[in-house]
């Protein structure tokens, strides 16, 4: 029921500064601020897909969710593929 919401609230990070945007999530759409300094973690990194694949994995950001594995496991084959070209 937040997912929009939320959306758009992040989609206003290249006019607004990451206070503003949190406090729209937390202030206006009632997500928890622990919820949005999580979603802060992963929209605020900057750097190569792989440096955030690498960062992503090493951090264990995903515990033990399955499907995010397989997506992690697929993301590593697509970046075989396109160091190979």
């Amino acid at each position: 029921e937040k997912f929009r919401p939320i959306c758009s609230a992040v989609d206003k990070l290249d006019k607004l500064a990451w206070a503003e945007v949190k406090a729209e999530m937390v202030e206006e759409k009632g997500l928890s601020a622990e919820v949005a300094d999580k979603i802060g973690s992963f929209v605020l990194f900057n750097g190569q897909p792989q440096e955030l694949w690498e960062r992503l994995t090493a951090d264990a950001v995903f515990g033990d969710h399955s499907l995010a594995a397989a997506a992690m496991a697929d993301l590593k084959t697509l970046f075989a593929y396109l160091a190979a070209m």
